[in-house]
């Protein structure tokens, strides 16, 4: 009686600050039931009921639970009713945007198309080493930019091409829980109470979901417009940057040859002089050497960075567009078309070199030139112990100090470029495991998806046309493991760990297969005799196991 009373009293408090503070606030529609109108729960009463439950030590727990458990469901239905209307504000802004943008993209493709289309700028020989390497960070900026902008253009034009079907199933479920609301408004038979109140409240946000569904596909065709120029406009500029890239590196190349025929030059003139000097010089050629060599894969360790961050921003894009597909598509006939598409736009980008050896490499190397490059702190100091260990330097102190001072400068630029080289190796190791691991996932979650959706492609000369990307895909990424050390390392190793031993066992057994039928035999002919026992059927078990061994490595 005591519990009863005080849920009552709950009620009617309630109910009384709902009268007074639903007035306050700005009003949600009401919602028309069966058993009449009923107003959705607002924040004010929210707030008043969770202070009355917090307060009232008189209710059973188990009722409080109860009245908290609706409260908390009243609760994030609220904050989705906020967030929904956001979502609307803000997407009719991006409308009324793009409605004003769609007038002057044809024209901006137009501009694209002239400016974009041409070959990027040759590269001035008077640039300086410094000015070309902050051009090529500034282009290498821009392919970032634009590659991020083409794969987010493409997600939002695949989006909205299959937003007709998404929004027909999410309408369909949303119809289906307004229905279940409305049957629990009815069992309640309470207008007021706090339950049909959370029911009216879920039922304004599933319609205001509707309503902007509904909203999203009347816009769809303008919308598709938009995107459709914007992904033509970011795929000409992402084009014509790495084409701009691709020159610098070239410029970048060139110069470092230059370099290379310059010093031949002098070094030359400087050996002929004599050979215990020669001796010095060519310890130089060789760091000269190292260091273009590790120019050039610093060179390659940046684009192989870049190229597998885009691939990863790419696979990303799909993985989340992948995502909503499943969960709005729900194995439709559209879903097999853009599975079967998407599995062709997975990134194939491999490493044709060990990035996890690399590492340490570095590391080592790094290591033995600082010990190095101590040693040459000292120019004076060193150049009198190569006297001592050569007199005949004695004759050509100068020459020998130019020809260190050459190779000190040398050691700084190699062990610039190695730094450069590990800091790289290092993003690129975690860049590249994300991209295999999202790259598995993503394949075999498609693979797993096509095989269980229903498929519109009858076996004709179209479906012919329209496998063929697929298994281009297929090919392409075989064709980029084959190039990679990793996949010929773990090939050898299974070879000579499983497959050769495996081999080596079934052979051995065909060698002592007549022996085997024997034994069997002979088992099976002891079973119900007065020599059976309990070891005979085991014994028989792995005789069968070791004689089908053949077969199984076959």
């Amino acid at each position: 009686m005591k519990n009863k009373l005080s849920i009552c009293t709950f009620l009617i408090v309630f109910f009384l600050s709902f009268n007074l503070t639903y007035a306050a606030e700005t009003k949600i529609s009401e919602v028309e039931t069966d058993i009449g109108l009923v107003s959705p729960i607002n924040s004010a009463d929210l707030k008043t009921a969770f202070e009355f439950l917090t307060n009232d030590s008189a209710m059973a727990s188990e009722d409080k639970q109860n009245a908290l458990d609706i409260l908390d469901q009243a609760k994030v239905l609220l904050e989705e009713y906020k967030a929904i209307t956001e979502e609307r504000d803000d997407f009719l802004k991006q409308k009324k945007a793009a409605e004003k943008k769609l007038k002057s993209l044809p024209h901006e493709l137009a501009q694209a198309e002239k400016n974009y289309k041409a070959a990027p700028p040759e590269i001035s020989d008077s640039l300086s080493d410094s000015d070309l390497q902050k051009l090529f960070s500034d282009v290498s900026a821009k392919v970032d930019e634009y590659q991020l902008e083409l794969a987010n253009a493409s997600s939002n034009y695949s989006a909205l091409q299959t937003l007709p079907e998404r929004v027909q199933y999410e309408i369909a479920a949303n119809n289906e829980k307004i229905k279940n609301s409305y049957l629990i408004i009815n069992a309640d038979n309470d207008t007021r109470s706090i339950k049909s109140r959370t029911e009216a409240l879920r039922i304004t946000n599933l319609k205001e979901k509707n309503s902007l569904l509904k909203n999203r596909l009347e816009s769809n065709p303008q919308l598709l417009d938009y995107s459709n120029y914007k992904e033509k406009i970011s795929a000409l500029k992402n084009s014509y940057y790495s084409h701009y890239l691709n020159r610098i590196k070239d410029a970048q190349n060139l110069r470092v040859s230059a370099e290379s025929v310059k010093d031949e030059k002098r070094i030359k003139e400087i050996s002929e002089k004599s050979p215990a000097l020669k001796k010095e010089i060519e310890s130089n050629e060789f760091i000269y050497k190292v260091t273009s060599d590790h120019q050039q894969k610093y060179l390659t360790l940046v684009q192989d960075a870049q190229d597998i961050s885009n691939a990863l921003a790419k696979i990303r894009i799909i993985d989340k567009n992948l995502e909503n597909q499943l969960q709005g598509l729900d194995k439709s006939l559209v879903l097999s078309r853009l599975l079967n598409r998407e599995q062709t736009e997975i990134p194939t980008k491999m490493l044709d070199y060990n990035i996890e050896e690399l590492i340490p490499n570095l590391n080592i190397w790094i290591y033995d030139l600082r010990e190095f490059k101590d040693k040459l702190f000292d120019i004076d100091k060193y150049i009198e112990e190569s006297i001592l260990k050569n007199p005949e330097l004695a004759s050509y102190r100068e020459e020998l100090e130019e020809v260190l001072i050459a190779r000190n400068d040398l050691v700084n630029e190699l062990y610039k470029i190695l730094t450069g080289e590990l800091g790289i190796a290092i993003s690129l190791k975690e860049d590249y495991a994300s991209l295999n691991d999202l790259r598995a996932k993503l394949s075999s979650k498609i693979t797993e998806n096509l095989f269980w959706v229903k498929s519109n492609q009858p076996v004709s000369l179209e479906f012919v046309q329209n496998i063929i990307p697929g298994l281009s895909y297929g090919w392409g990424n075989l064709t980029a493991r084959l190039r990679t050390a990793s996949y010929w390392e773990n090939t050898t190793s299974t070879i000579f760990n499983l497959v050769i031993p495996a081999v080596l066992l079934a052979l051995v057994v065909l060698f002592f297969k007549k022996k085997l039928v024997t034994i069997d035999n002979s088992l099976a002919a002891r079973l119900d005799k007065k020599n059976d026992n309990i070891y005979i059927t085991p014994a028989a078990i792995l005789v069968k196991l070791v004689y089908i061994i053949p077969g199984v490595v076959w």
